[in-house]
């Protein structure tokens, strides 16, 4: 007979947020909405929140916004790994991860689904080098490559 698992779906704040730099913790990761670029909106609004999470490493959440005008970005709503990370880039030999996503507005103009990985030229030092590892994008590309 097949052994079946159970996930257990943990118990999280699902309330939506929309400050400017508002931001939910659950278990290793944080929920961050980062308006950082909403001067650049003509008009608009953003709330994000987490909808579940699944043993300590599965999160779901999502994100409405409503901006409109300017050419800049908005927002960067984002999900950050707080712990294991400051490692040599040779001490880690795999980073595996899966990432299910859907857009629900057909009317984007630009947009971009990405990973974003820092590096530092010392351990606890301050990001020098950014890397994106871009899953999907409309209308949109790097501001540089290097």
């Amino acid at each position: 007979m097949p052994r079946m698992h159970k996930h257990h779906v943990r118990a999280v704040d699902t309330t939506p947020f929309s400050g400017q730099f508002d931001s939910v913790n659950v278990g290793q990761y944080s929920l961050l909405n980062n308006l950082w670029g909403e001067h650049d909106a003509t008009s608009g609004s953003q709330t994000t929140q987490i909808t579940s999470m699944k043993g300590s490493s599965t999160i779901a959440w999502k994100t409405n916004w409503t901006w409109t005008g300017g050419n800049q970005v908005k927002s960067f709503a984002n999900i950050q790994l707080n712990t294991g990370i400051n490692q040599q880039l040779s001490a880690i030999s795999n980073m595996p991860s899966t990432w299910h996503w859907s857009q629900s507005n057909t009317g984007v103009v630009v947009a971009d689904v990405a990973y974003d990985l820092f590096t530092s030229d010392t351990a606890g030092g301050s990001n020098v080098n950014e890397i994106m590892i871009w899953l999907a994008n409309v209308n949109s590309g790097p501001i540089a490559a290097q």
